[in-house]
Formats: C-alpha cells, sequence, structure tokens
C-alpha cells in the first residue's frame, strides 16, 4: 500500500523529475516585515533584474526525513542567463533536468527518461519555468522563479506572513545577512553575502509543517523534516557569455517528445487503453456508490490531490471549471483525496469557497489501483470503462490538453484509440 510519506516526498524532491511543483500558499494578510530585512531583499533582488547577464554554479540538495525513514538527493547545475530569453539551466552531476532556450526555441532535457521537447522561446525567460515540469523541482517560490524572475523580490516573498532580520553569520569564508520569511506553509532562510551586491549564498527551504500536514492522522512538524538548500557559488553579472552557450543538442541516447506526460506519446502511461479499476466510491457527503455505476453512463474524471499539495490546489478550480463545461454531456467529477480526514477537507473547501464531488481515499488504496506515486493526477475515463488519459502534475496546458481530450471521447475518438 502507498503510504503518504511517499507522495510528501514525491513532492519536494529533485530527483523525481515529474514531481509536482510545491507552491508557495498565500497566506493572510502580511503581519510584521522587518525594514533592513527588506531592504536588503529589494537591493538583491534590483541587481539580478539590472543584469543583463548572469551567471552561476547551483548546487540544490534535498532531505526528507520522517517515520524512521531517510531520503537524500542532490544536483548540481551550471546556471547562464541572457535577458530578454536565452538560458542554460545545466545539469552537471547529480539529479535533475537541463534547460536551454537561444531565443528561438526551448528545450528541456529529462536524461532520466531519455527524451526532451522543444517548443518555441517564450518572450519572458519566467515561462521557461513551467510548474509542471519545473527547473528546480520546486515551481512557485523557488530558485528557478527568483533568478529568471522580473521582480526577484516579487517572486521569493509571495504570501510572506513575516520577513525579519537575524544579524549577521559567516558562512563558508564570508560574512552574510541572515533573513527568515515565514510563510503559512515553510520558512525560507536566506543569507545574503554582505558586500555591494547582496546576492545569495544560500536559501534553505523548510517545509516540514507543509508534509507534517500530508499524513492522514497529521504529525507534529518537529517530527517530520523537509528541506531543499540552494548554495550558489561564484556570481557573474554582466558578463560575455558566448551565443554557443545557448545552444542546445539533443545526446545521442535521447529521443524527442511534444510533452513528457502526453498522452497521446508512445511512452505513454501504460493505464491508458487499460480497464479502469473498480473501487467504492465513499462520499465526503456520506453518499456511497461503485466507480462501475457509471459505465454506460458517464465520462469519468478522477484527480487524486490533497490539501497540502500546491499543484493541486492550483489545479482543482481548473478541473471543477472543465467538469462544469462538460456536465451536459455526461461528463463527471470525482476529486479523491489522498489520506486526509474529513475535517481537514471540508475546512480546505470552505476556506477556498470550492464545490466539487469528493471522494475518499483515507488508506491510499484506491490511488494505488491507479499508479498514483504523485499528486495531482487525473485519470480520463470513457463510457465503455476504459482509461483514455492520464495526466501528471498540473502545467498551464493541461486545462487545454483536458478539454481537447474530452472533445475527442464524445465524439468516439478518445486518445487512446489513436
Amino acid at each position: 500500500m502507498r503510504s503518504i510519506f511517499r507522495l510528501a516526498l514525491t513532492a519536494i524532491i529533485i530527483s523525481a523529475v515529474f514531481v509536482p511543483a510545491v507552491a508557495a500558499v498565500a497566506a493572510g494578510e502580511k503581519t510584521s516585515h522587518d525594514e533592513k530585512a527588506v531592504e536588503l531583499l529589494r537591493e538583491f533582488s534590483k541587481t539580478l533584474a539590472d543584469a543583463k547577464a548572469i551567471k552561476t554554479t547551483l548546487t540544490l540538495s534535498s532531505f526528507f526525513k520522517a517515520d524512521r525513514r531517510t531520503q537524500k538527493s542532490s544536483g548540481t547545475f551550471t546556471v547562464a542567463i541572457r535577458r530578454p530569453d536565452k538560458l542554460a539551466w545545466v545539469l552537471r552531476r547529480g539529479n535533475g533536468i537541463t534547460a536551454k532556450s537561444d531565443g528561438e526555441k526551448l528545450f528541456t532535457l529529462a536524461a532520466q527518461l531519455k527524451k526532451f521537447t522543444e517548443k518555441p522561446a517564450p518572450e519572458s525567460l519566467a515561462g521557461a519555468n513551467d510548474f509542471s515540469m519545473p527547473l528546480d523541482g520546486m515551481g512557485k517560490g523557488g530558485v528557478a522563479e527568483m533568478l529568471l524572475a522580473d521582480d526577484p523580490y516579487a517572486a521569493i516573498t509571495d504570501g510572506a506572513d513575516k520577513i525579519s532580520y537575524n544579524g549577521s553569520v559567516v558562512l563558508q569564508g564570508s560574512r552574510c545577512h541572515k533573513i527568515i520569511i515565514s510563510k503559512e506553509d515553510r520558512d525560507l532562510f536566506i543569507y545574503l553575502h554582505d558586500d555591494d551586491k547582496k546576492l545569495p549564498l544560500i536559501i534553505k527551504y523548510d517545509m516540514s509543517r507543509l508534509v507534517a500536514k500530508g499524513y492522514a492522522k497529521g504529525v507534529e512538524p518537529s517530527k517530520v523534516k523537509a528541506e531543499v538548500t540552494a548554495k550558489f557559488n561564484k556570481w557573474e553579472l554582466d558578463t560575455d557569455i558566448p551565443d554557443q552557450t545557448f545552444k542546445f543538442k539533443a545526446p545521442a541516447n535521447v529521443r524527442k517528445v511534444n510533452s513528457f506526460s502526453k498522452s497521446s506519446d508512445k511512452n505513454r502511461d501504460p493505464l491508458v487503453g487499460q480497464a479502469a479499476p473498480d473501487f467504492k466510491l465513499e462520499m465526503l457527503d456520506g453518499r456511497a456508490g461503485r466507480l462501475s455505476e457509471h459505465k454506460g453512463r458517464n465520462i469519468v474524471i478522477l484527480d487524486f490531490w490533497a490539501t497540502w499539495c500546491g499543484p493541486c490546489r492550483r489545479g482543482l478550480p481548473a478541473m471543477i471549471e472543465v467538469a462544469k463545461k462538460y456536465a451536459d454531456r455526461d461528463v463527471l467529477l470525482y476529486a479523491v483525496n489522498q489520506q486526509e480526514s474529513p475535517k481537514q477537507i471540508k475546512k480546505f473547501l470552505q476556506d477556498n469557497n470550492l464545490n466539487m464531488p469528493v471522494a475518499l481515499d483515507p488508506d491510499g488504496r484506491r490511488g494505488d489501483l491507479f499508479g498514483v506515486d504523485s499528486i495531482p493526477r487525473t485519470i480520463v475515463i470513457d463510457k465503455n470503462g476504459t482509461i483514455q488519459a492520464v495526466h501528471r502534475g498540473f502545467g498551464s496546458g493541461t486545462k487545454a490538453q483536458l478539454q481537447k481530450e474530452l472533445d475527442a471521447i464524445i465524439a468516439g475518438n478518445g486518445p487512446a484509440d489513436e
């Protein structure tokens, strides 16, 4: 049986190529921001934003410990940026992905999968950090968004409840300013060089609270340790970067695909084309039934999610909107919650003004039937009970792709039949 440990771990480790981005959740009104901390953050933000070219070396390390289990992962990257549209995010060792934009095309390489994608280059470099395949494994509020954003300060402080200054310390022989950004579900510890540029040496993301909330019965954050640490080395600003740096050449052992997760890819999810496993639907409102009852009557969307999952929270409104749009064509949505209590779920729905049918999966067994090892995971089942599409994660193109698939299924030519 799959445990919440696996879901939570997949949500933060860098080594999982399809890891859903863990997004900062906007908290309530800002309460207490230290003026010196804000000034220092704005200073380094301006330094990055004003630089026409940036080079640095970045090591991302993740650490997870809970239930007497420990998981570590790391990846070292060289990063080269030339504004407005050139990027070379290159994995040198360890785990992670490579992305290059030459101003015309954006290439993303997942060497572990032996695949790469080719897309038109985004107008803004921020568009290179697709949250369905984030460069740093974190997505919104992470290191990649900070480096590529037009306003790094806004990117890194989004959702901050408190920004505090904690004095100066010496790290790796350099004196640094220590700043803590506290958010609803995480803390950021930022160490800025004490020089005229105030660039970061280390940024540590402590997401223990976020992961602790993901356990079905809940655990104290003190009993969970979930961290991602970014260490920077040798910043170079407004330096000359040759055009060749941004050119992409695919390795011999990889192949080009349209999408890493698109169901029509030759290496699509193995569930596509298979009969959907039947299971008992235990609903949040007390109703009960079986998935098989919809055979011959409905196209069913199963969206596996949890309240602590940032991409899930971003994706749920889109799922609700799609289900509503296609309701008169017999499309039905079940948001299958993963291992959380009814009390947690009801509070989340109320706080976020979400109205959707929620099925409960308190032990993860329903998710196991559909290969849920990370969330969100969305399954589309036709009226014959055949799985037509599987989506892993939620990105900018997921909603449009889902609607395209539903149109094809309704027309009698679903993705699994192609």
